[in-house]
């Protein structure tokens, strides 16, 4: 028989019975104690989580408490909803954590919280688009020192959207319940002249896709014309007061206003209401005939919440039209606000800027110097938040009065400057012209594309170009010469000019564009005017 080898502790346990070693059983008894004492204590302590071990972080989740909301339900402004993130690998001093929502095209932080884990309650309003509600959770490099979307490094971001819910299918159609003229009747020699209409209006059963409209009928031909204020954003909101612009039609004693209803998916009609506003005063001697045109728009108006609870904008008015650089000012009445601050936009209302007044009284009226960068308009937004957070929004724009006589263009410019001394050149592939009043020279290539350059040439400069050009074509000389020597990428795109350099008095106005490139706009010798803009160049007839 085989015989099994077993450790000489064992032998003298098995074997002998009697003779048991009982220092080594006292070790075996030590050893099961540690062994039992171990487990317990790995069971009781959790793993460690986000320990920074070199790698980036990362967003684990981020959710919201409601899957879907209603659109009564978010016009109202009554439902609170908790977002909840987690991340991993999150160092509170290396990294910054930044929750935003989409609000007016625009994304506005709502939350610089340093936690990897956490919530925070919020109150859902409509953001003043057709889509649906959306926030984004972003970690950002704190190198930066700075939490402004767009100017840090972007380490992961999040975005989370809230649908609207779909209505039943016996869901009531949406229907106009009110729409009035807030004025007894409308004075003829302000027709076509910028004066505004008052109207108020309320919807009933909105969806999200309801698209209101208002126009204008004309008696001759049932034809009829977009009569709406200039506004950036196309959604206004089923309930609240706003202004038309209505024009004149010949023989007519009454202006058919109408307010409608549209599927903005397919542009069908869901309802319609017209009102009738009388005529006073006596015809102007010209009018403006039932197939005139306007650009679609929509009324300026802001909603507010409605919950007593939440802060609630009674008025946001001010300076309606001032000069450039004036002196404007703005008042406001407020409701339920913990906190109230204006803040200023940039031209046009894209871009939120810098906040100019915070900490004010319900009630009050702020004087504000304009500065020099708005050149059409200027526009703020009155901030109200509540003990809550929760925020409201109103808007007001002024709109500037222009300092020049004539423009280029139906944009009153920020500058215009008239006899500019000027130089163009044609080429194969374009051409080349030249400022005198900034010493600029810009290279104009047909493909809708231009580059800038210094003009640098001094008198008796070799300009080294030693190849003759064909038959017919030219060398170009100078300033523009130069250039086209010195830049291979210039030479190869435009060839060889196609005429004598051409010197000539020039008009030259500057655009002021937020967040991108000022566009310039200069006559060229045929009274042609050039656009150079932020994506390239275009050609405008006078």
């Amino acid at each position: 028989m085989q015989r099994i080898q077993t450790p000489a502790i064992m032998e003298e346990i098995d074997i002998s019975g009697r003779n048991v070693n009982l220092k080594h059983k006292l070790i075996l008894l030590l050893i099961v104690i540690l062994s039992l004492i171990g487990a317990l204590i790995a069971q009781a302590t959790p793993p460690q989580q986000n320990v920074d071990d070199g790698s980036p972080p990362a967003i684990i989740d981020f959710s919201a408490s409601v899957d879907s909301i209603t659109f009564a339900d978010l016009e109202a402004g009554e439902t609170e909803v908790e977002l909840s993130w987690r991340l991993h690998n999150f160092d509170r001093e290396r990294y910054d954590m930044i929750i935003e929502h989409y609000f007016l095209n625009e994304w506005l932080v709502m939350s610089a919280a340093d936690v990897a884990e956490g919530s925070e309650r919020t109150v859902l309003v409509h953001h003043g688009t057709f889509g649906p509600i959306t926030y984004r959770l972003s970690i950002l490099d704190s190198d930066d020192n700075t939490i402004r979307p767009g100017e840090e490094t972007v380490i992961e971001e999040w975005v989370l959207t809230i649908p609207y819910e779909e209505p039943p299918e016996d869901a009531e159609a949406p229907t106009i319940s009110e729409f009035v003229v807030t004025v007894d009747s409308f004075n003829r020699a302000d027709l076509g002249d910028n004066t505004p209409l008052p109207v108020r209006w309320v919807v009933e059963n909105r969806t999200a896709t309801t698209h209101i409209v208002f126009e204008q009928i004309f008696e001759s031909g049932g034809n009829t014309v977009n009569i709406e204020l200039p506004r950036e954003l196309l959604w206004i909101p089923s309930e609240g007061e706003g202004a038309v612009d209505p024009v004149d039609e010949s023989g007519i004693d009454a202006i058919n206003i109408q307010m409608k209803l549209v599927d903005i998916r397919d542009d069908s009609v869901l309802d319609t209401v017209d009102v009738l506003v009388p005529i006073i005063g006596s015809a102007p001697t010209g009018t403006v005939s039932s197939s005139a045109t306007r650009t679609p728009a929509t009324p300026v108006v802001t909603p507010s919440p409605t919950s007593e609870s939440t802060a609630r904008i009674i008025n946001f008015s001010g300076t309606e039209v001032a000069d450039r650089e004036s002196e404007i000012f703005l008042e406001w009445e407020v409701e339920n606000a913990e906190s109230i601050s204006i803040t200023r936009l940039s031209q046009g209302g894209q871009v939120f800027l810098e906040s100019i007044a915070s900490d004010l009284p319900a009630q009050g009226v702020y004087e504000y110097t304009l500065p020099n960068e708005y050149s059409t308009n200027a526009e703020f937004v009155l901030i109200a938040t509540d003990d809550q957070d929760r925020e409201a929004y109103a808007f007001h724009r002024i709109e500037l009065n222009c300092p020049f006589d004539e423009s280029l263009t139906d944009t009153c410019p920020f500058s215009r400057t008239v006899g500019v001394l000027a130089a163009y050149q044609p080429f194969v592939g374009g051409y080349m012209l030249w400022r005198a009043d900034t010493q600029q020279i810009y290279a104009v290539y047909n493909g809708g594309s231009y580059e800038i350059f210094p003009d640098t040439f001094t008198e008796g400069e070799d300009l080294g170009i030693e190849e003759e050009p064909p038959d017919g074509l030219f060398a170009p000389i100078r300033g523009f010469g130069k250039v086209w020597a010195d830049n291979p990428g210039v030479r190869e795109t435009l060839g060889w000019a196609t005429a004598p350099e051409l010197g000539y008095n020039s008009t030259v106005e500057l655009l002021l564009v937020p967040q991108r490139p000022n566009t310039v706009l200069m006559v060229l010798p045929d009274s042609t005017i050039l656009q150079l803009g932020a994506f390239g160049w275009e050609l405008i007839e006078p």
